[in-house]
């Protein structure tokens, strides 16, 4: 069996280095390969591009679909409005992180400090809202389209309260929380001064965004959807799983 996350950041962590997270709980429940497809900070685009990528291939995918406002581009790189403020040129792990699994070349100093400026021009100047809210239900009608095609068995999940665009699937299954506002946020609450300034200077030290016990939470919602073989498309509530209060 293999198993494929894809999707942002909320999907990005697959092995136990700090504690052990969802997909790699996952994928011992069923000793089963782990596809690790998540890319942080960018657009649905790209996590649509390495879903085709890897299709043939998994039996199982669990798409964590993240917000509608992030840029794609020809580097498959990180693109938010916060991105010209946080890009360290120096760095360029920091927004190419996943080597050649994804890129053939990185970009040079130069085109990196391009890549910034036109992203913060675009953001300030261009960025038609309306429009990625379209093409947000544009890419996820195709996704559905392609689960559909492909027979394969899916699971989606909300990484943010409006990541679906009012968009319902019509060949698979979905989660009813937000994975950063019903989940990850409330998990603040708990936190240390010294945790929340580490977490305000972007620099999330959980796993998935996820502390251990929401990782856990998400594997046993994960398991037991697989386990019980039913993916009739239809909404799935995930709040018997232990998460904070959310929809």
């Amino acid at each position: 069996m293999k198993i494929a996350f894809c999707g942002d950041s909320f999907c990005v962590d697959i092995t136990k280095n700090l504690y052990p997270t969802y997909p790699y709980l996952v994928g011992k429940e069923f000793n089963a390969e782990v596809l690790g497809l998540g890319m942080g900070g960018c657009a649905l685009f790209h996590s649509y591009e390495l879903m085709m990528e890897n299709i043939d291939e998994s039996d199982y995918i669990i798409f964590c679909v993240t917000e509608s406002a992030r840029l794609p581009n020809k580097y498959r790189a990180s693109a938010t409005s916060m991105t010209p403020t946080l890009l360290d040129i120096d760095n360029k792990w920091d927004y190419f992180p996943n080597d050649d699994k994804f890129y053939k070349t990185l970009p040079s100093k130069k085109d990196m400090e391009r890549f910034s400026e036109g992203v913060r021009l675009y953001y300030t100047d261009i960025m038609p809202w309306k429009f990625h809210k379209v093409a947000q239900r544009g890419i996820l009608r195709e996704m559905d389209a392609v689960i559909k095609e492909y027979n394969k068995k899916c699971i989606f999940l909300e990484s943010f309260s409006l990541s679906f665009c009012d968009y319902t699937f019509e060949n698979a299954v979905w989660g009813n929380l937000s994975l950063y506002h019903d989940i990850s946020l409330p998990e603040e609450e708990f936190m240390t001064k010294e945790e929340l300034n580490i977490l305000r200077n972007n620099a999330d030290f959980r796993a998935n965004h996820m502390n251990e016990q929401n990782n856990r939470n998400m594997a046993n919602f994960i398991i037991d959807v697989i386990k019980k073989d039913d993916f009739t498309p239809r909404e799935l509530d995930m709040k018997e799983y232990g998460f904070s209060k959310g929809k």
